[in-house]
């Protein structure tokens, strides 16, 4: 008799079954297959989710197999079979990661006593380290260190951030991150993690998301922005044209387009609109000839969205980074990397960079090569198909729904590879070969994007729940120390 096992999830089951001396892994689930990055949701190549999954899934059932806690009558051994991904929740891949972080214990042939008495120090839990306002005393910051130690833990993870429930401001103003003194104090503690052999990590910003004060707009988060102007014709046009209400003083012309002014927004194809980015002067002033009858003028614009981070210490307010450029990823990370090492040899016990929650503000997200890597990648031209993310439909549903997925697989490309990818790959040359990138797995109205998925790109994907605290203050959780 074969023994077999299934678990079910939500909308989604997986199960495992005992062949002869293999165990199979047989996954389906039933849903809408969506990647909500950042604030637009688009279908998800299914291949690739798949083969992502079975990845981590061979994985983790070989790390349980080694470990002794899964086992047949004449020997163990594993296998991926007809891993099938139709289609899945947000919720499920989230139970689904949960379960494999479950079932991926360290890799080694047996676990003794002693090892189980005295872990090691990468299976000891560690914990997010609040410095709250960045107001932190270097003599308590040791008494801490040595508390974890004492109990037996990996270390902390240094988290520089604003007092969110201090209505009393009990909690003063620290310095700014990665300032002087703040350099002062991650230095103190690197060398007292050292001293108790604890480790350490550390958040890629004040509060969350990528950025800092150090970022200028060039590398700060764009997005793509449009006004609109109803014109008749024939008729001579000579006006300036309005800027998008919510443009800032950095932005840059992307294009111009008049398109034939229908009351259901349709634009029969890309031939019936007029490119006009020509007759824009450079005081804002555009000059047409209108051909006759309604027309509507889109003035498209690239446009720093002047967003700051979510929750940063007082003196910490810095610009959001572009998330989708290479260059500003790489400006972030190597001024981090270079003022944490300043006058120091190497990162000693820094081994983790905290690549937190990914929210931003809703907007069409763009960056300044945006136009060049669309073409590159999907051999046509974005810009007469500009009009369908304002909300037009041009060439019919099924064009318009074909360009509106591959603007947004390309977004989340671009965050993949210019963003987690490059991250984990400075992170390696600059710090050490053993350095981990972390990415919460977030459940719920928050995100989980594609690159959380694709966990190659981390060492370590953390799943994270929340306990809903926000009637508590700062005063009722004071350190009685």
């Amino acid at each position: 008799m074969r023994p077999a096992g299934r678990f079910i999830f939500a909308e989604g089951k997986f199960g495992l079954r005992r062949s002869g001396c293999f165990w199979r892994l047989a996954v389906a689930w039933r849903g809408t297959i969506r990647s909500p990055i950042r604030r637009n949701c688009e279908k998800l190549p299914v291949q690739l989710c798949g083969q992502a999954v079975a990845r981590q899934f061979k994985h983790s059932l070989t790390s349980a197999s080694r470990a002794g806690f899964l086992e047949s009558s004449c020997g163990t051994a594993f296998e991926i079979n007809d891993l099938i991904m139709c289609r899945s929740t947000r919720s499920v891949l989230v139970l689904l990661l949960l379960a494999l972080s479950l079932l991926a214990p360290p890799a080694f042939s047996a676990l003794s006593p002693e090892e189980f008495r005295t872990p090691p120090i990468q299976a000891r839990p560690s914990c997010f380290w609040s410095w709250l306002n960045g107001n932190v005393d270097r003599q308590q910051i040791t008494r801490e260190l040595e508390e974890m130690k004492a109990k037996g833990m990996r270390g902390g993870i240094i988290w520089d951030i604003g007092a969110l429930n201090d209505p009393e401001k009990i909690i003063p103003a620290g310095p700014q991150f990665l300032g002087p003194e703040s350099l002062k104090t991650i230095h103190h503690t690197m060398d007292e993690a050292q001293r108790l052999g604890l480790e350490l990590g550390i958040f890629a910003s004040s509060s969350w998301n990528a950025g800092g004060t150090w970022i200028t707009p060039d590398d700060a988060s764009k997005s793509l922005l449009w006004s609109e102007v109803a014109v008749r014709g024939p008729a001579q046009f000579s006006d300036t044209l309005p800027l998008p209400k919510k443009a800032t003083a950095i932005h840059k012309e992307i294009a111009i387009w008049a398109v034939p002014d229908q009351s259901d927004k349709t634009i029969a194809n890309t031939n019936a609109a007029v490119r006009l980015d020509a007759k824009l002067g450079t005081d804002g002033k555009l000059t047409w000839s209108v051909p006759a009858g309604a027309w509507r003028i889109l003035r498209f614009v690239q446009n720093n969205t002047d967003e700051h981070l979510n929750c940063p210490s007082p003196n910490s307010r810095g610009l959001v980074i572009d998330h989708l450029s290479r260059p500003a990823t790489e400006a972030h990370f190597t001024y981090m990397l270079d003022t944490i090492s300043k006058g120091r040899d190497g990162f000693g016990p820094i081994k983790i960079f905290e690549l937190d929650s990914y929210e931003v503000h809703p907007a069409n997200d763009w960056t300044p090569d945006f136009v060049k890597a669309f073409i590159d990648r999907n051999h046509y031209d974005l810009a007469p198909w500009l009009p369908v993310l304002a909300g037009w439909t041009v060439g019919g549903k099924e064009l318009s729904e074909r360009f509106e997925h591959d603007y947004h697989k390309l977004v989340s490309d671009l965050i993949i590879e210019n963003h987690f990818a490059r991250a984990k790959e400075l992170l390696k040359t600059k710090v050490a070969a053993h350095s981990a990138t972390v990415e919460p797995l977030e459940q719920g109205d928050e995100i989980l994007t594609y690159a959380t998925i694709k966990a190659q790109n981390f060492e370590i994907p953390m799943p994270r729940c929340k306990v809903d605290r926000s009637e508590e203050h700062t005063s009722e959780l004071q350190s009685p120390y």
